[in-house]
C-alpha cells in the first residue's frame, strides 16, 4: 500500500479524521511513519497507537505496530494490558505459523518479554512484546517504597513485519563512505 492508500485505510477502518493522522520521517532509517490513536481495538483495551511504516525506497507499507501503553501507577490499566497480552497470545498461538519459527515467553535483554513470535510461509513475522506488567522492586527496597522504586513503563506491542531479513530502510552502502 502507498501512503495515500494507508491513509484511506486508517480513516475507513477506524473512523477517524484524516487530520488526526500524524506523519514523520524516521531520522536514521528514513522511513515514513504514519500514526493514529484508536480506541478499543480489542474490546475494553482502551487507547492504542497504530503505527504504519512505509519503506525508504519502496514508499510502500512494510510494517505495522500496535502499542498499548499505560500509566505505571494505574494498576487497573496494567491489568487491562495483561488481559490484552493473554488475549493476543491465544489469538496468535491458534494461527498457522511455521513451527520452527515460533517463540513463546522469552525474556528480552531490556527486561521485556517476547510473548509470541511466529513467521508465516512467506517469511512475514508477527511479534508480541510485553514490558513492565509485573511489579518490580529494587534490591533492598521495602514494598511500596516510592523513593527507590524502579521506573515502569507498562506496554504491549504487536509488530507485523513484511521482510524482517531485508528491511527497507536507509543504509550506507559499501563504498559510499
Amino acid at each position: 500500500m502507498t501512503e495515500a492508500e494507508v491513509r484511506q485505510s486508517i480513516v475507513r477502518d477506524f473512523g477517524i479524521k484524516p487530520e488526526t493522522i500524524q506523519r514523520e520521517v524516521h531520522p536514521v532509517e528514513q522511513t515514513t511513519i504514519l500514526a493514529a490513536t484508536v480506541k478499543n481495538l480489542i474490546p475494553e483495551s482502551g487507547e492504542a497507537v497504530v503505527v504504519y511504516v512505509l519503506g525508504y525506497k519502496s514508499k510502500k507499507l512494510t510494517q505495522v505496530n500496535v502499542v498499548w501503553a499505560r500509566d505505571a501507577k494505574a494498576e487497573a490499566e496494567i491489568e487491562k494490558l495483561k488481559v490484552v497480552t493473554l488475549t493476543l497470545r491465544n489469538y496468535f498461538a491458534a494461527r498457522q505459523y511455521q513451527p520452527d519459527s515460533i517463540v513463546r515467553d522469552r525474556a528480552l535483554s531490556d527486561g521485556g518479554i517476547l510473548v509470541f513470535r511466529g513467521a508465516d510461509e512467506k517469511g512475514r513475522v508477527v511479534t508480541l512484546v510485553a514490558r513492565d506488567l509485573a511489579p518490580v522492586e529494587s534490591k533492598g527496597q521495602a514494598k511500596g517504597d516510592a523513593k527507590t522504586a524502579v521506573p515502569r513503563h507498562p506496554s504491549v506491542q504487536i509488530s507485523y513485519i513484511e521482510k524482517p531479513k531485508a528491511p527497507d530502510v536507509y543504509q550506507i552502502r559499501k563504498g559510499d563512505f
